[in-house]
């Protein structure tokens, strides 16, 4: 871009006179070039916004009619902000709200989750609880997630198979591709 700049003083001699009207004009119209072009450089060397997710859980066996606790950890891998939310819906499961005021209940079998991460914070993370309760007569539950934003390969769901010994549910984590 300064290129151009410099060829156009040089090939016109008179945008080099600052005291007339329309060569003032043409400096500003140069000067917001050079300016989006800065601009466009810094949001280039950004990058996008790439975040991971998880779930983690006590134990991994779960009892009819009994409200269950998971906790989704969610990290930023770039350097941009990134405001979104990740939400979960289920199967044959009740997506319960409880003391997060901020979650939204869309209905029984989908929330969404807000996560924010600030400009600059390479690998910040947060760590948010869900609370489920599975229907009494399911043979198994479902939970997926769906997200916005690009993650990287992680838990896209959990999957829970009703287990005859245990009386309970026996959990398991449905893995993402890598991206």
């Amino acid at each position: 871009m300064l290129v151009v700049v410099a060829v156009c003083f040089y090939k016109f001699p008179s945008l080099r006179s600052i005291r007339k009207p329309r060569n003032l004009l043409v400096y500003l119209v140069m000067l917001l070039l050079l300016g989006s072009v800065a601009y466009q450089v810094y949001d280039a060397f950004l990058g996008v916004s790439v975040v991971t997710y998880d779930v983690s859980f006590a134990g991994n066996e779960f009892v009819v009619g009994q409200v269950f606790e998971f906790e989704v950890f969610c990290e930023n891998l770039g350097i941009r902000e990134t405001c979104f939310y990740l939400t979960l819906t289920s199967t044959n499961a009740s997506l319960l709200v409880g003391s997060q005021q901020n979650y939204i209940q869309v209905n029984n079998t989908a929330l969404k989750i807000p996560f924010h991460f600030a400009a600059a914070s390479i690998h910040a993370n947060e760590t948010k609880p869900v609370s489920v309760s599975i229907d009494r007569s399911a043979s198994g539950f479902q939970l997926d997630f769906d997200s916005s934003i690009i993650a990287t390969g992680g838990v896209i769901g959990v999957q829970g198979h009703w287990n005859e010994t245990t009386n309970g549910y026996a959990v398991t984590t449905k893995l993402g591709p890598c991206v």
